[in-house]
């Protein structure tokens, strides 16, 4: 909840020094995979993008737990705006 947090309020250095190499361990938060995928996307890393995104899907992270997760309408309209050319979110 603390990535999804750091999300909210822009600080996308933040929940990279937080999450480190554990981005890489098989069983990470799939929203948390989505936060990178939409960095990534905001960055012109559309392959890294990819790659998160898929992983984020096949850890649970799902359209629908946008909000749940973020609680603020503007974070999960631009996350959900960087996600959609990636892939279904469902």
């Amino acid at each position: 909840m603390y990535a999804a947090s750091l999300y909210t309020l822009g600080k996308e250095e933040e929940i990279r020094k937080l999450i480190g190499d554990s981005i890489n361990n098989e069983d990470m938060f799939g929203m948390v995979l989505w936060y990178y995928a939409a960095m990534e996307v905001a960055a012109g890393n559309l392959d890294k993008a990819k790659e998160y995104f898929a992983r984020g899907k096949e850890n649970g992270a799902r359209g629908k737990w946008i909000y749940i997760n973020l609680g603020n309408s503007e974070a999960t309209e631009k996350l959900t705006k960087l996600l959609k050319p990636l892939g279904s979110l469902e």
